[in-house]
């Protein structure tokens, strides 16, 4: 009879019924701060916070010292706002006047219809307006954004070289963590395929963090099927892990997690793509629920599965269902399921802390295969800080001689 201690329990078990356990983006979040400062003027005139300044006036005559009239009678201020942006010419002029809307929105509207006639000379000089904003302590991040998105649909490959020449010293870290983002945002969505290509060539796309999914991403807004195409034809080498994320981002938003599943089927069926993109599709499907993910697994799941897929399925019916419910679909799963030895270690480890009593009843329910030898070495060597002859004798029932012995020797006393 061997030993085996829980919790202030100590109970005696057979060989046959001790079982061992063991347990296991874009790119880039961007955050738009809400209210802005007015800059003074480069002649340092101020403007009367009562009223409106020229450029508030001019984008919604209905102010009135301060507030807006409301009346349905007339245009909205966010049409009259696209018009003033388009009929602006210039860096200067939309720096005076743009610049000073205090409405994000508004401000947004009116930015992005001027820059649709402004060329590379102008974009560089709203640059260069966008950091002299920041010093006064203007918050210009979403038009910096937009500046270099506009800047990647008419010379990508401009904007890209302005970047890597430019000096980024006095840039802040949004700065220089959005610029190529947004260029490659700007060009994935007017050229795609042109986009992709640059970003596959890492000669091409040296310095440029992340070009490929971003590409991809901008592709698969207007065209999965080209973009998904274009990524399977890639080395399995050259996909990166991010690429599968922007697609099945894109189908989700086509389509839901239907989409998405048929989005999954409708890749080529090769084993390498799609353990790559599998971890996509049940992440996405964890988003619903774990039993979402658990059905998809248990119809779709194949050799190709990656076993971290099925671990983190274990990981979110333990933090959302408990115990009972984690072990109770580990043990659903077939022996040899792609991901559940390893899963099972790893959840048998975390719930070592919770309740050492229920994780022995578990293992001693189980059936006696190679598999469960590395759950019950796993175990037996998470239980050995608390009780080192519990942990011998589960080491011995470890049916594997090799494995038998190296556990054996890892948690005997010296």
């Amino acid at each position: 009879m061997l030993p085996f201690v829980g919790i202030g329990l100590r109970s005696m078990m057979t060989r046959s019924k001790l079982f061992t356990v063991t347990a296991g983006g874009a790119l880039l979040v961007f955050g738009f701060l809400l209210g802005r400062s007015t800059a003074p003027s480069d002649d340092n005139e101020k403007t009367d916070s009562n009223r409106a300044s020229p450029v508030t006036a001019l984008a919604n005559p209905k102010w009135e010292g301060g507030r807006v009239r409301s009346d349905s009678d007339q245009d909205s201020p966010t049409t009259q706002t696209a018009e003033l942006g388009a009929s602006l010419k210039g860096a200067k002029a939309v720096a005076d006047r743009v610049f000073k809307i205090q409405n994000e929105r508004e401000r947004w509207i009116a930015f992005h219809g001027a820059l649709q006639s402004m060329d590379a000379n102008d974009l560089t000089v709203l640059l260069r307006k966008i950091q002299k904003e920041q010093r006064w302590g203007i918050d210009g991040n979403r038009e910096w954004e937009m500046v270099w998105e506009r800047w990647g649909a008419i010379d990508p490959e401009g904007a890209l070289s302005h970047y890597r020449d430019a000096d980024r010293s006095a840039w802040n870290s949004h700065q220089v963590a959005t610029a190529t983002y947004w260029t490659m945002r700007g060009w994935s969505e007017n050229s795609p395929e042109s986009a992709a290509a640059f970003a596959a060539d890492p000669e091409r796309s040296k310095g440029v963090p992340n070009a490929l999914p971003t590409a991809v991403a901008g592709w698969a807004k207007t065209d999965l099927d080209g973009a998904s195409s274009f990524v399977a034809s890639l080395p399995d080498e050259k996909r990166p892990k991010q690429v599968w994320d922007m697609l099945a981002a894109a189908a989700c938003r086509e389509g839901g997690l239907g989409q998405l599943h048929r989005w999954f089927n409708s890749l080529p069926r090769d084993p390498e793509l799609l353990t790559q993109a599998a971890d996509a599709v049940v992440f996405r499907n964890l988003w619903n629920s774990p039993d979402a993910a658990a059905d998809w697994i248990a119809a779709n799941g194949g050799s190709w599965l990656p076993p971290s897929a099925t671990n983190k399925v274990s990981e979110e019916f333990l933090k959302k269902k408990g115990p009972p419910v984690a072990l109770g679909w580990i043990q659903e799963l077939e022996s040899g399921f792609p991901g559940r030895s390893d899963a099972a270690s790893r959840l048998v480890q975390s719930l070592v802390k919770r309740d050492i009593n229920m994780v022995g009843h578990w293992l001693g329910s189980q059936t006696d295969s190679a598999e469960l030898d590395v759950i019950r070495a796993s175990y037996a060597k998470s239980v050995d800080h608390i009780d080192s002859e519990a942990a011998i004798a589960w080491a011995e029932t470890i049916s594997d001689e090799e494995l038998r012995k190296s556990v054996l020797q890892s948690v005997t006393p010296e």
